[in-house]
């Protein structure tokens, strides 16, 4: 089947059942991809014949993928708030606001842990309770507050902190 415009195809279905628009497509409110069918839906965008990138609900475990050449990313906000995978595994999270890794146990606890980082320091912690690690710039670690030295290990209980030195399992 050919619909033409002033001799132009503008929609060739195929035998196969393929269809060709040689013009944009606009959607009011939503577009249905393989929605009844078995299998993964797939979303394909390609420029002169290259697939670059592809969209794809995976139906064997409730995969949804998003691939393109190098780089996979997630984006709101505006172009500031996102988050990429590199084709070389590196995860980069930017945003206006703080950056945030949340880490969640699935069951059975309670504790949520966080990552991220504040002006010129990395903080670990539990999320909205306190930073347990900072690590700064220079290399300095505190512990249960921020560092003023290579090693800085706060109690506000007044105990006494040990450290102990091990060499493959023998003590010094």
């Amino acid at each position: 089947v050919d619909i033409q415009t002033n001799g132009t195809n503008a929609l060739v279905i195929d035998t196969s059942q393929n269809a060709t628009f040689a013009g944009d497509i606009t959607v009011a409110d939503r577009l249905l991809i393989n929605a009844t069918a078995a299998g993964s839906p797939y979303v394909s965008f390609d420029q002169n014949g290259t697939e670059k990138a592809y969209i794809q609900y995976a139906d064997s475990g409730d995969n949804f993928i998003l691939q393109s050449d190098n780089i996979i990313s997630f984006q709101t906000g505006g172009a500031t708030e996102k988050m990429e995978l590199s084709a070389a595994g590196a995860v980069t999270i930017k945003g206006s606001a703080t950056p945030r890794i949340i880490l969640t146990p699935s069951s059975g606890s309670t504790l949520t842990g966080t990552i991220y980082q504040e002006a010129d320091k990395i903080n670990i912690g539990r999320l909205g309770v306190i930073d347990i690690i900072t690590v700064d710039l220079g290399g300095n670690v505190g512990i249960g507050g921020t560092p003023s030295r290579k090693l800085d290990v706060r109690d506000t209980s007044n105990t006494q902190a040990t450290i102990l030195a091990y060499n493959q399992g023998a003590s010094f």
